[in-house]
């Protein structure tokens, strides 16, 4: 059994969007993290460590665009300036937490890509989309 298109649009809508008519999003705080493999279905294999890394903050309801049953960032998600190396990161996911929490949707970077001292990781806009299948 698979979910209908309406309510897919609606799951994306809960997670990235304005909360529909009649549903309560507890909390509208995104945070994207990056990781060297495959995130899980709970997001804790691979996260990067260290080095600076952080999540990245990026609000639902202001900052993605929805088409269909997929929604895509339309503004750039800057992590801060590492410290140490890091990579090579293959994958993200969206967690709930700045730290722990619960891991919304998981995906791969369509090309893998490692980042040095200095470096201020960041994911261009409309460069990172989820799909509801």
């Amino acid at each position: 059994m698979s979910k209908s298109n309406y309510y897919e649009g609606i799951t994306l809508d809960l997670a990235f969007g304005s909360a529909p008519a009649g549903f309560t999003r507890t909390t509208s705080t995104r945070y994207i993290s990056l990781h060297t493999s495959d995130p899980g279905e709970d997001g804790t294999t691979g996260e990067a460590s260290g080095s600076g890394y952080a999540r990245a903050l990026y609000n639902a309801g202001s900052g993605w665009t929805r088409t269909n049953n997929s929604v895509t960032n339309n503004a750039e998600i800057t992590f801060g300036t590492l410290s140490g190396a890091l990579g090579p990161i293959t994958h993200f996911a969206v967690f709930d937490a700045v730290t722990g929490g619960n891991c919304l949707y998981k995906g791969a970077f369509s090309v893998s890509r490692s980042f040095l001292t200095g470096d201020t990781p960041k994911i261009n806009a409309n460069g990172l989309t989820v799909t509801e299948e």
